[in-house]
């Protein structure tokens, strides 16, 4: 409640807002809510004295064949907001999961074992992550090429070491949220298709992990990624549904631009002009001034170039119907063939398992301290956020 008064302040006194760039720590839970039009836990008088946030009003999504999709857009004074919730954290965060000991992610009934990923040139550091906090390892574990036999011209001549498969589609079902953000070539389109394709695929990889722990009664939650990676995940699907349907032509969204990682980079040239990285609000202030005087002096010799793409108009309410659907039997096409059932089949248990998570929404809350989503709390542990370390259990695994 702390951070989201004290982030309203500061977009109260804006002039100009578009897109709201964060990550995925628990003080944040909030603003994530706000910004996709979930419940927050907050009373109509709580809302009412936040500073900016009191004027959102929400515009649903236009309707389609999905069973679930919970979100909502935030809507300032007419316009729009947007936000991106760290997908390099993200990243980082799914990469976690993969190499985390106290689980082996199933996906319908492919297990995943990542290391034959080193026959075929993955780094060591990103197998086994040297350092957790590196973008550029989080990454290189994600590289397809690293899970390919031989590099081919012709898409169809691509082979996967069977003992990869697995690997693979955990692989697919992340890099379509990430590369929504990242890649700069896709239309407002292929973006929103890739998330909500891969929104389906989170919850229907969660829903056969858990008929797979029954079957084989495992602990819940031990062949699945961690439920709070899932929802940060699909909650960033969520936002590039809100940006693809909410584009002007007045305001060209670059997403690749606007996530967590210009604003690192930024803070690296400040860090670097001093021998500790540990900086005081003066020497923030003196290093950010000193940076944006060198800027301004390169700027006024060479004057910035206009990027080379146009402003993409948004998807529309039909076209977000047929992409919808579309994207939603793509998953359930998928997880069939790797369950062995049919579609339908896997449509039917999908449907069930929605309302499920719906009943579940309705009791959904947000704490101040040690957590974001309350519910069943059986499920194995893991990684919950960026800013916490993996727990004990993890160590005494290791050692074992």
């Amino acid at each position: 409640m702390h951070m989201l008064h004290l982030v309203g302040q500061v977009l109260q006194g804006a002039s100009q807002i578009r897109t709201i760039a964060f990550d995925n720590a628990t003080q944040h839970g909030l603003i994530k809510a706000m910004l996709l039009g979930q419940k927050t836990g907050l009373s109509p008088d709580e809302l009412r004295g936040l500073p900016f946030w009191s004027r959102i009003s929400y515009v649903p999504f236009p309707e389609s064949a999905l069973p679930r999709f919970p979100f909502n857009k935030p809507s300032v004074d007419g316009e729009i907001l947007f936000g991106l919730n760290g997908p390099a954290h993200l990243q980082k965060n799914m990469a976690g999961q993969c190499r985390s000991p106290s689980r082996t992610i199933a996906f319908g009934q492919f297990f995943t074992d990542f290391s034959g990923c080193l026959d075929l040139c993955m780094p060591p550091a990103a197998f086994q992550s040297y350092d957790g906090q590196s973008d550029a390892e989080a990454a290189s574990f994600f590289n397809a090429f690293h899970y390919v036999a031989d590099l081919v011209t012709d898409v169809r001549e691509v082979r996967v070491p069977w003992s990869l498969v697995g690997a693979v589609l955990v692989n697919l079902t992340s890099c379509l949220t990430t590369s929504s953000v990242f890649h700069p070539g896709l239309t407002p389109a292929q973006r929103l298709e890739n998330a909500i394709s891969s929104f389906v695929l989170f919850d229907l990889g969660a829903m056969e992990a858990e008929r797979t722990c029954t079957k084989r009664g495992l602990p819940k939650g031990s062949c699945w990624i961690h439920r709070t990676t899932q929802g940060n995940m699909q909650q960033l699907a969520g936002m590039i549904a809100v940006a693809c349907t909410s584009l002007s032509p007045q305001t060209p969204w670059f997403p690749w631009r606007s996530s967590e990682l210009p604003l690192e980079q930024w803070f690296g040239y400040l860090r670097n002009q001093f021998s500790s990285s540990q900086m005081t609000v003066r020497d923030f202030l003196h290093a950010s001034c000193r940076k944006m005087r060198q800027t301004c002096c390169r700027l006024s010799k060479d004057p910035p170039q206009r990027l080379p793409q146009e402003p993409a108009a948004a998807v529309t309410d039909a076209e977000f119907t047929d992409i919808a659907n579309r994207a939603l039997w793509s998953a359930l096409e998928l997880m069939a063939a790797c369950t062995g059932d049919a579609a339908e089949a896997v449509l039917k248990r999908y449907v069930a398992y929605s309302a499920g998570l719906v009943e579940l929404a309705e009791d959904f809350e947000i704490f101040e301290e040690g957590g974001a989503l309350t519910g069943e709390h059986d499920e194995l542990e893991d990684f919950m956020e960026d800013e916490d370390q993996a727990p004990l259990v993890h160590k005494a695994c290791a050692e074992v």
